[in-house]
């Protein structure tokens, strides 16, 4: 289900490029937040309540948000063209929007991947995002966004 009120920005379409630049290790879906979570928040139906379709929707979003495979699956969904459920954050169609502006057609070679939360708040601010979206992507406070920018730009 297409949420109209869920806008993509310009760091949407960063991360999405982002996501592209890497080759997702083999068997990174075991590593995923929603292993053994129902299904169905990612992949439910028209037929399902609207009121409850939105909650799976929600709770969906929100665990892909804080998983620490989330651009692996963003890959996966935009290289292998996925078409239903909501993938690395994105339902089917803020990632055909991805694949059309970025013009989607193979994997690109791997780079480093940040797996710290240090590491993934200097890339994030590397690349523009303000501290405020950051904080939310990453479940932090600006606040330590903006230490790690301070110890960064000291080093």
């Amino acid at each position: 289900m297409t949420n109209p009120a869920v806008v993509l920005r310009a760091h949407d379409y960063q991360l999405a490029a982002d996501a592209l630049s890497i080759v997702p290790a083999d068997g990174w879906w075991r590593r995923a937040a929603c292993l053994g979570k129902d299904p169905h928040w990612w992949f439910n139906d028209d037929e399902t309540d609207k009121a409850y379709r939105s909650w799976m929707d929600h709770q969906a979003r929100a665990l892909c948000w804080a998983c620490p495979v989330r651009l692996s699956c963003l890959n996966y969904a935009l290289v292998h063209r996925e078409e239903h459920g909501i993938w690395g954050g994105y339902d089917f169609e803020q990632l055909r929007r991805l694949r059309g502006r970025l013009h989607v057609s193979t994997v690109r070679p791997a780079s480093l991947i940040p797996t710290t939360r240090t590491e993934r708040i200097v890339w994030l601010l590397a690349r523009g995002w303000p501290a405020g979206e950051i904080a939310a992507e990453l479940g932090v406070t600006e606040a330590d966004v903006a230490d790690v920018a301070a110890r960064k730009a000291s080093a």
